[in-house]
């Protein structure tokens, strides 16, 4: 008998659940040189029966042995492939999986181990989180296991040369011998594609046993490696804490329960604490004594006192920046410019836990949310605090118009300050202004914006020209709209940092929820339209009622269209214009929901309507690709940089066009096909983890260069910034 090319193998042992699904990904892949082993431990429930029906398409066995390390292993003793996949019976490989393999090891005859992208898989196969995947890094591989174990095959020489997995681990038997086989030199490479899925739910060995997870990689990087990295000590820490700790998570006996039981673990694995160790420990305590930390210098000593001037910025080898970071817009009642802050930040910050941030709830005199609560709440995170210095609303606002001579002091002596509401600060003399550039539609279309607004926006972006050391713009047509209006600043202090999807990940569970239900009638799955935005011109909703009243005169189906935003309170224009339509049975209004109930509300619609007038992004729009759900938008520059070819455009300005855009997705089912599956992978482009390691990359660049000093600047200014559009 010839040997097989492929060899897969699968330990089970009582998950007759999944195995099916588990068996199916692997034998409907579009490869015929595979064998397939399955080493069952001796299920009693449908396990054996669900094998038996596969007859010799499936080698298996099901009989007692000695935990998951013992059957992979008995697996390798059996496998004829050159190439060996290891798939747990809860795991599913994607369509095309293992050619893509094969034919990166046929094109890479050095490498011994391939690696992929993976996501985290629900129970019933909805897409959890992208698994984080990095490229390959022998030394970070130490500090975290960034290989998905299902998106992981290796060639047979690896397993002779170095031999099986270690039988005496549980949990992180993986774990292990991707860390032998780097410290022995085996060689391994990343194929940037997805290639399986890892499921989670609340019975994973990892998720049901936390503490004890941590606990076995803890013994196992000590007694080969010889020490266990801080961050695994922290993982520990953290889920000790959270398991037996003080206080609820995010309090201050949270924080200092993860401080103590932190020190504790690496005096117990490694006998010391190292430097980066003890830095962690310092912030943790200080979290659980200072809500919002101590001012940076003294408010009461001598408030006249001229600071020294000073250009020196943290963020060389080793050392983390201050990040000062406006969150003014980030309150309850958020839109675009809040989501964009606050979606940022969750990614940066994570992306760059070294760093510290302070945020600041009160920012600018223009535009600020003094009612929304503590971000800080919203982060959890020992390297995020509030700010040091919110007061009443016209203290704020004064401190803002007319600063104070220690005023870095006061913002917290922060290395960067990230605006994000528009106001530039114009006498930072240390930190780096990093300032957010949505876009300029109160210039191109001051019709679709009051006076005040149209005022405080042109002097924050024409401040940021005289001040900012870097603009970033939420997409390339911003950005070069801005140079052009702005032709003196340097473009290449500009970047595009696009915004982060927040429903990345995100599924409903299926149930309506709680803030829907009272109009759950009229919401069928699949039977109705959908729209977002406030009553402002902009969002067009005039012609989408009017196209919404055409489209209804020639559709297969009867569906509603369920208008959200706006607020609460009474839009007599927009109800006389219902009625005038003769449309009062066929719209539902729902004013601000919260983020459950729009994800379940863009899952579940027919169709996404957004042909706004203008929009420095368009969020809306690859939140609905993201979710599967097809989009109807406006045929705008924007809109082509932004989604491609995975929508559908219309003129805004024609209700008779966006009518016609409506009837060609009712009547034409493969069209919807297409558009659902274009724009989940389009939507990829949005994912947060890249946001913020963009962002990051940029904050540690510029502050590596001189202050910008407007026109008067010094040549010395026009260094290019790495990875800057």
């Amino acid at each position: 008998m010839p040997e097989p090319r492929f060899s897969v193998i699968t330990p089970s042992y009582q998950q007759g659940r999944f195995i099916e699904r588990t068996i199916r990904s692997v034998l409907d892949q579009d490869f015929d040189d595979l064998e397939y082993l399955v080493l069952d431990g001796g299920s009693t429930d449908d396990t054996v029966s669900i094998l038996e029906r596969y007859g010799n398409r499936v080698r298996w066995q099901s009989a007692a042995d000695d935990g998951q390390a013992d059957a992979v292993n008995l697996g390798l003793g059996r496998a004829r492939g050159e190439l060996i996949g290891w798939l747990n019976s809860d795991d599913v490989y994607y369509a095309g999986t293992l050619a893509a393999v094969a034919r990166f090891f046929d094109d890479h005859p050095e490498v011994d181990v391939v690696y992929g992208d993976a996501d985290h898989i629900d129970e019933n196969d909805k897409f959890l989180e992208p698994y984080p995947t990095e490229p390959w890094d022998p030394e970070r591989l130490l500090e975290t296991c960034f290989l998905c174990q299902p998106a992981t095959f290796f060639r047979r020489r690896v397993v002779e040369q170095w031999g099986e997995l270690d039988r005496s681990l549980n949990f992180c038997m993986d774990y292990e011998l991707w860390l032998r086989l780097s410290k022995g030199g085996a060689r391994f490479a990343y194929l940037r594609r997805r290639l399986a899925g890892s499921r989670l739910y609340p019975e994973t060995k990892t998720l049901g046993h936390r503490v004890t997870f941590h606990a076995e990689i803890n013994r196992m990087t000590r007694q080969n490696h010889g020490r266990v990295p801080d961050r695994w000590l922290a993982n520990w820490a953290t889920e000790v804490q959270r398991r037996w700790g003080w206080g609820g998570e995010g309090s201050r006996g949270h924080y200092r329960g993860v401080a103590v039981v932190s020190w504790l673990a690496a005096l117990y694995w490694n006998r010391s604490i190292s430097r980066q160790h003890r830095v962690w420990i310092a912030t943790w305590l200080q979290t659980a004594a200072h809500p919002t930390p101590p001012p940076a210098a003294s408010e009461s000593a001598n408030e006249d006192a001229e600071p020294e001037p000073s250009t020196t910025v943290r963020g060389g080898e080793g050392t983390g920046l201050r990040i000062g970071y406006d969150v003014s817009q980030t309150g309850p009642g958020k839109s675009g410019c809040g989501w964009f802050a606050e979606s940022l930040l969750d990614s940066a910050s994570a992306a760059g836990d070294d760093h510290e941030w302070l945020l600041y709830r009160s920012f600018g005199d223009h535009y600020w949310d003094a009612s929304g609560p503590p971000p800080v709440d919203r982060f959890m995170r020992p390297n995020v605090h509030e700010g040091t210095f919110h007061r009443s609303a016209a203290e704020m606002r004064e401190f803002w118009r007319r600063p104070p001579a220690e005023f870095e002091q006061r913002l917290g002596a922060p290395d960067i300050v990230h605006a994000n509401n528009f106001f530039a600060p114009t006498c930072l003399e240390r930190a780096r202004l990093v300032y957010t550039l949505y876009d300029l539609i109160f210039l191109h279309h001051p019709e679709l914006t009051s006076e005040a607004n149209r005022l405080g926006c042109y002097a924050g972006v024409t401040g940021a020209s005289q001040h900012a050391d870097l603009v970033v713009a939420i997409s390339e047509q911003s950005r070069l709209d801005y140079l052009d209006i702005f032709p003196n600043y340097p473009a290449d202090r500009t970047a595009v940092v696009y915004p982060a999807n927040r429903f990345a990940g995100w599924t409903s569970d299926g149930a309506m929820p709680p803030q829907l239900t009272k109009v759950e009638a009229r919401l069928p799955r699949g039977g109705f339209w959908l729209t977002v935005g406030d009553r402002g011109p902009r969002k067009n909703r005039r012609r989408i009622l009017e196209a919404f009243a055409q489209h209804r005169q020639r559709a297969s189906r009867e569906r509603t269209l369920v208008l959200v935003g706006g607020g609460d309170a009474p839009d007599p224009d927009l109800d006389a214009r219902v009625a005038a339509l003769g449309l009062n049975e066929h719209v539902v209004r729902l004013s601000y929901v919260d983020d459950q109930a729009l994800c379940w509300l863009v899952e579940n619609a027919f169709g996404f309507v957004f042909p706004s007038l203008a929009e420095g992004f368009g969020m809306p729009v690859v939140e609905a690709m993201g979710l599967g759900t097809p989009v109807i938008t406006s045929d705008l520059e924007i809109f082509r940089e932004v989604a491609g070819d995975a929508v559908l455009r219309v003129d805004p300005t024609d209700s008779s066009a966006i009518a016609a855009g409506m009837d060609r997705l009712d009547s034409d089912p493969h069209l919807h096909r297409t558009l659902r599956a274009l724009g989940r992978v389009r939507a990829r482009r949005y994912e947060p983890q890249r946001s913020g390691a963009a962002l990051i990359a940029l904050y540690e660049e510029i502050v590596r260069r001189p202050k910008y000093r407007g026109l008067g600047r010094r040549p010395g200014d026009l260094i290019p910034v790495a990875g800057v559009a």
